[in-house]
């Protein structure tokens, strides 16, 4: 059985991370700012195996906290810039999904009510409020026409990689 965690002060954790963890720390308050920005848990929970000596809870001799700090920073830069181009890809599937049920169906709310105009299920959220988790499922469930219309403006993927490009990106 792990013996329990107890609550540590930010200053504490800071003392934790010098004496028991052995993190070179230069500077104490500005690892406590970070600890009270990011979290404990955020920062050294999320990176440290990439620090700690394989099979121990020890990290490896020269572990300095800015380098931990930079990798989360690292992370985090790159997480922007993915949710920036998810967020124009979301848009833009959720545009021609929209503009072919359209063209296929009409502008009415029964159009998009009706079931017998979708493969499984009736989804009745516009697709400007819809998630990018929404808008994976229901291109899955969009008949096979209007699917391979959506995917003719993605000329680098067929059909098949459009459908598992989208699942993954979900994850994301």
């Amino acid at each position: 059985m792990t013996a329990s965690k107890h609550f540590l002060t930010f200053s504490q954790q800071v003392e934790s991370l010098k004496n028991e963890k052995h993190i070179e720390i230069p500077d104490s308050q500005y690892a406590e700012k970070i600890l009270q920005r990011i979290g404990y848990f955020s920062l050294m929970g999320g990176y440290k195996q990439l620090f700690r000596i394989p099979f121990t809870k020890k990290y490896r001799p020269g572990t300095n906290f800015d380098e931990i700090v930079a990798l989360y920073q690292f992370d985090a830069d790159l997480r922007e810039l993915f949710l920036k181009y998810l967020l124009q890809i979301e848009r833009h599937i959720g545009n021609l999904m929209a503009y072919y049920f359209i063209d296929a169906h009409g502008i009415s709310q029964k159009e998009y009510m009706n079931p017998d105009n979708y493969n499984n299920i009736p989804l009745w959220i516009t697709t400007s409020v819809l998630t990018f988790e929404s808008l994976s499922k229901m291109y899955n469930v969009l008949p096979q026409s209007l699917r391979s219309k959506i995917c003719r403006h993605f000329p680098a993927v067929n059909q098949r990689q459009l459908e598992r490009y989208l699942s993954v990106l979900t994850k994301y």
